[in-house]
């Protein structure tokens, strides 16, 4: 496969794929905040608890984030070797 298909693949899949991760995930997050102290009373979870689950699911945004991101830097470096600059 050649650069070009690699760098269309990505474009393709790969890009869309971790941007829509990292919308749903901030939306998540902020659905989460809205909704904390009713599931606390609800489920009699603690505020340690809260903050395990509200760590994780930002854990799993900053790497959607990371990972859409590095892709982009891939893509831009794989097009800037091709042009001959």
């Amino acid at each position: 496969m050649t650069d070009l298909a690699v760098a269309s693949r990505i474009s393709r899949t790969v890009l869309p794929g971790a941007a829509m991760i990292a919308v749903t995930f901030g939306l998540a997050r902020y659905g989460y905040g809205l909704l904390l102290p009713d599931m606390q009373s609800e489920l009699g979870m603690g505020a340690s608890a809260a903050g395990l689950i509200s760590s994780g699911a930002y854990v799993s945004y900053a790497l959607a984030v990371e990972t859409h991101t590095t892709a982009e830097v891939v893509e831009v470096s794989m097009s800037w070797e091709q042009s001959g600059s």
